[in-house]
């Protein structure tokens, strides 16, 4: 069974589970997907960088690495990063 993440992607995009694992993992990109005359929502683009980070969770990880346009950033769950900082107290 997929993960919930993967279903969200497929549904809001139209794609099938490979195409959604691989917008998840980030081996492909939104772009790569429109049609040459059409715009990528940076809302969209935002939005799988959530759900990245939401399967990331779910696979029992507390942070990930997405990319875009600026570069890498990483994505933390915070209450992982509260628990760690009260740890160094």
């Amino acid at each position: 069974m997929a993960l919930p993440a993967v279903e969200e992607v497929k549904q809001r995009f139209s794609v099938d589970d490979q195409t959604a694992m691989d917008l998840l993992d980030e081996s492909k990109f939104l772009h790569e997907l429109i049609k040459e005359d059409e715009i990528v929502d940076h809302d969209d683009s935002w939005w799988i960088q959530k759900m990245t980070a939401k399967a990331a969770k779910m696979m029992g990880y507390s942070a990930v690495a997405v990319q875009d346009e600026t570069g890498i950033s990483y994505m933390l769950d915070l209450k992982v990063y509260k628990e760690m900082m009260k740890l160094q107290e």
